[in-house]
């Protein structure tokens, strides 16, 4: 049972409420879901925190690709709770790509939100506290561009230098 907003373009609920990016909105969809989906399966409600439109973006690429910290932390937190018995759940949630193989970090990376790419790193290293490896193989994730998150990174200083701070 997913909330289909428009099926053409695979797109849910959840990832309208991300799209519309207004907090409030992507909550009361989070609340509604949970409640509906702990009646039937909560199975059905990770599926749901997974989806993505018909370009692989999932929610979480949504709101790295523009940047709201709040809303990444709201989705972090869902994600925390709704996995906490499945790490391994955490960890696709994390590492999943979109159509063009770009991680929500590499995402986060290459639009230059280092608020974003914090956040992100530091759920990274909650999620792979117990995996070393796996957790390079996510910060080395590479595109179908071949860029890692570093490379996008760098990619988007040469881009819009005003974007990050060296302290």
């Amino acid at each position: 049972m997913i909330i289909w907003v428009d099926p053409q373009e695979h797109s849910t609920a959840l990832i309208a409420a991300c799209r519309l990016g207004n907090e409030a909105v992507l909550e009361a969809v989070l609340r509604r879901a949970q409640a509906a989906f702990n009646l039937t399966c909560a199975q059905d409600f990770k599926l749901f925190l997974m989806c993505a439109d018909k370009d692989g973006f999932s929610p979480l690429h949504t709101k790295c690709k523009d940047g709201y910290t709040v809303l990444v932390d709201v989705l972090l937190s869902q994600v925390e709770a709704v996995f906490a018995e499945d790490p391994e759940g955490s960890k696709r949630f994390l590492t999943r790509a979109n159509n063009d193989g770009f991680s929500a970090l590499n995402t986060a990376c290459k639009e230059g939100h280092i608020a974003v790419v914090d956040i992100l790193l530091r759920q990274a290293q909650i999620v792979f506290l117990d995996d070393t490896k796996r957790f390079k193989r996510f910060l080395n994730q590479v595109n179908h561009d071949g860029f890692a998150p570093l490379n996008s990174a760098c990619t988007a200083l040469e881009k819009k230098p005003q974007r990050f701070r060296i302290f």
